[in-house]
């Protein structure tokens, strides 16, 4: 692979550190105004990928700089931001963030700026976590796709207790290897993966070669969903007209998480299958593909006699187009728009923006930290000359 100068000018969205230096450049683990050699793994259109080995890479460190508190930080691809403090990522994250909203907000008579909601610790959080195994090499933990290998995570410092426990256990003596041999007795898959899931229960689940979050899809820090249940309930409270025929619309709302708590009927939409007994006696739960054709026509039919005066949308990482076309015919009061992407954010948000939605507030919940990952929650309100 080849070494390459850079010079950092400030942190992309996914954690990297941007170089401008004779071509840009894409670096992991770096800070504002650091120099150094970097090692590039990838060409693409015009702009490069790099990572460094580990400090000693650095000619010029930023002040801002730290210790890593994880050993398997320079190999693990789990982390980005263990080489600076929590204030600092906090700051790249809005700053990041604030940037890729920038063509939706420079337009406001008032200008916006993101209101952070800082996770309540940076380490031992994680409640759930996938590692990949390959049986010939006798290896289990998470991909390094730049190295080509996986790399073992034994002593991983984003685990919550329970789910730490249980990891560790799986190394010790490399009983994975057993539990794989147990689980495919008569021909044991040379790769795949196992989980560990921690639901609250006296032990965490492990399962092996099963789809991603397969007891149902949660959040992985717990209190800081919470955190965002809360603020999402009493904001929408606080918008809520004073009606039994209104209703809400949970869009991508798997098992009702961020509605459960409010007092004020909800419909429940998303693809998964769910268990009737995690809905609250507020919520109805239907399944539908929000990504087909014809979607439109079922949430009609849904809401039949009803009025939607609010609408909470939070989609996968890819987003979803069209959703103007939603809120042009239901013309909700408000709308929250949830998002762990600010790039496919934009994009969705636009058309609403444009059909005439008012952009109110932005904030920043940092619900994975020491990661480059973390939800906006943006709110939009119907303007007065909108029709009902």
């Amino acid at each position: 692979m080849e070494q390459r100068p850079f010079e950092i000018e400030h942190i992309d969205p996914l954690g990297q550190g941007v170089s401008k230096k004779s071509k840009i450049t894409f670096i992991e683990k770096t800070l504002p105004g650091e120099i150094g050699q970097a090692t590039i793994y990838k060409e693409a259109k015009g702009v490069s990928f790099g990572f460094i080995k580990n400090a000693d890479d650095i000619e010029l460190e930023s002040k801002d700089r730290v210790d890593p508190e994880c050993p398997h930080y320079w190999e693990c691809p789990g982390c980005q931001y263990l080489h600076t403090t929590y204030e600092n990522e906090i700051l790249f994250k809005k700053q990041s963030l604030e940037r890729h909203l920038l063509p939706l907000t420079n337009s406001l008579p008032e200008s916006i700026e993101a209101t952070l909601h800082f996770a309540i610790r940076r380490l031992q959080y994680r409640n759930r976590v996938q590692l990949h195994y390959n049986l010939p090499k006798k290896k289990l933990g998470l991909k390094n796709t730049k190295l080509n290998e996986i790399i073992e995570i034994p002593d991983c410092k984003i685990l919550d207790s329970k789910t730490e426990n249980e990891l560790q256990s799986l190394y010790n003596g490399k009983k994975w290897l057993e539990l794989i041999k147990k689980s495919f007795p008569s021909s044991a898959s040379k790769k795949g993966h196992i989980e560990i899931y921690n639901q609250d229960k006296d032990s965490p689940s492990i399962a092996v070669n099963k789809p991603y979050s397969h007891l149902g899809f949660s959040q992985v820090f717990e209190e800081m969903n919470l955190k965002l249940k809360k603020f999402l309930t009493e904001k929408a409270e606080s918008l809520l007209e004073n009606s039994n025929k209104n209703i809400i619309l949970d869009l991508f709302g798997g098992n009702g998480n961020l509605t459960r708590q409010l007092r004020t009927p909800v419909i429940v939409i998303d693809s998964c299958q769910i268990n009737d007994h995690s809905l609250s006696p507020y919520q109805t739960f239907h399944k539908k593909n929000l990504y087909q054709k014809n979607i439109l026509q079922d949430l009609v039919a849904l809401t039949k006699n009803k009025k939607v005066e609010g609408m909470i949308i939070d989609p996968p990482r890819a987003g979803i187009k069209g959703l103007e076309k939603w809120a042009e015919y239901f013309k909700p009061n408000f709308l929250f728009f949830i998002s762990c992407n600010p790039s496919v954010l934009k994009r969705d948000l636009a058309p609403i923006i444009k059909i005439g939605y008012k952009l109110n507030e932005i904030h920043l919940f940092d619900l994975f930290p020491s990661t480059q990952h973390y939800e906006t929650v943006v709110l939009l309100t119907k303007p007065n000359g909108l029709p009902k």
